[in-house]
């Protein structure tokens, strides 16, 4: 897959900057377009917000092992950092929907009350701290971008969500079950028993899966 490819399935071609601004290009021009169209600076430029916090801390790493020691500029342009998330593994789906097909599964009674909780202690290769960052760091992304407030609460009773291990198949990183419109239901979750020590890479599997439910 090539990184046009890659980021027109993933529905950067199409994200929220580029329908403000207008540049939005059909998915044959799109595949085609030189790097320097509006339309895939846009692109480039949203798919390296997304993965803002993993590039930021690719960037803060010494100048040794390729980091810039300082935060990750957005500039809609493909260095070495940005070339890294562009090859992350990564389920199949998008980060953003065509705008008609954009909804929210809860309603707006339990929007502001959406308790997840995970049923074990900590990802495989990281500690208790670092997966309790893992989990408020994809709740703090889905806080400040969308009108919800989701809480990572190991005490919930009847969480809204809830993550397990598991033994998934293939290269299947995660996966989450959709609500359904009731409040009262809980979407289950699941992540891979795999080594997650890679930095960055939990939060941002993490965050990409619980689009899946909201």
């Amino acid at each position: 897959m090539t990184w046009r490819e890659l980021l027109w399935k993933y529905g950067h071609g199409y994200c929220p900057a580029n329908y403000k601004s207008g540049d939005i290009l059909r998915e044959s021009a799109f595949l085609v377009a030189p790097q320097t169209h509006p339309a895939m600076i846009g692109a480039i430029r949203s798919y390296q917000e997304w993965f803002r916090d993993d590039l930021d801390r690719l960037a803060y790493r010494c100048a040794a092992d390729g980091g810039y020691k300082r935060a990750i500029i957005c500039d809609g342009d493909i260095g070495p950092l940005t070339e890294q998330v562009l090859n992350y593994a990564r389920c199949g789906w998008p980060d953003y929907l065509p705008a008609s097909a954009e909804q929210g599964n809860w309603p707006e009674s339990c929007r502001q009350e959406i308790r997840i909780k995970r049923n074990f202690d900590k990802l495989p290769g990281t500690d208790v701290a670092r997966t309790d960052s893992v989990f408020d760091t994809a709740a703090s992304n889905w806080n400040s971008a969308l009108d919800v407030h989701i809480m990572p609460d190991q005490d919930a009773v009847h969480p809204r969500g809830e993550i397990s291990l598991a033994n998934l198949p293939g290269s299947v990183l995660a996966d989450q079950y959709l609500a359904n419109g009731d409040c009262s239901y809980t979407s289950q979750g699941r992540m891979d028993r795999r080594d997650w020590s890679q930095e960055g890479f939990p939060a941002a599997t993490t965050t990409h899966e619980w689009l899946h439910f909201l």
